[in-house]
């Protein structure tokens, strides 16, 4: 077979095209900082690349919901503490109304201090997080008890508000793994 001019011009500016392609796809990913610049650079590479971001980006909300998690359970633990604390005071002053020795005058400042602390304690178990009332399950957004620590609940709604109230709040923390993380008001 003769080589002639024409084929080796042919067969260099074939390579030269060749090789310059290939520079202009390196210094794409050069100045990019990426390897690949289109999904058609390296489709198995782009797929891998997604996965990973999804995974990525699953394990970021599941931080993200540990640690909302944890603050509210800090937060209802805080309540939870106070409300021990005025229920053992409303205890203290039940146990000094016994005494047969106070006059009206004292059963009556305790009795008011009692209410003082009842609506204290109202307050304690309409405490919220994140605007959602720790206390009120799925019905977050409305406040669980009225000052006198009766139900926020208007007339004969109590049969359907309830399980509403007493309603278990959970989170996915990871894979297939639920945990449930709220006391309710009752």
């Amino acid at each position: 077979m003769r080589v002639t001019n024409s084929m080796l011009v042919n067969s260099f500016l074939s390579d030269m095209k060749t090789n310059l392609n290939n520079m202009k796809k390196i210094q794409s990913q050069i100045t990019s900082g990426k390897e690949i610049n289109k999904p058609s650079d390296d489709p198995f590479k782009v797929a891998r690349s997604m996965q990973l971001n999804s995974a990525i980006n699953a394990n970021t909300q599941y931080n993200q919901n540990i640690k909302d998690t944890g603050n509210y359970l800090d937060v209802t633990d805080t309540a939870l503490n106070q409300s021990e604390n005025v229920l053992q005071r409303v205890r203290e002053l039940l146990v000094a109304a016994g005494n047969g020795a106070y006059g009206t005058e004292e059963k009556t400042a305790i009795k008011n201090e009692i209410s003082q602390k009842i609506q204290e304690l109202s307050q304690c178990l309409n405490t919220n997080f994140d605007g959602s009332y720790v206390f009120g399950g799925s019905r977050g957004t409305d406040k669980p008890l009225n000052e006198d620590c009766t139900y926020n609940l208007a007339a004969g709604t109590l049969p359907t508000e309830m399980p509403k109230i007493n309603a278990k709040l959970s989170t996915e923390i990871s894979p297939g793994v639920e945990i449930t993380y709220n006391v309710s008001a009752s």
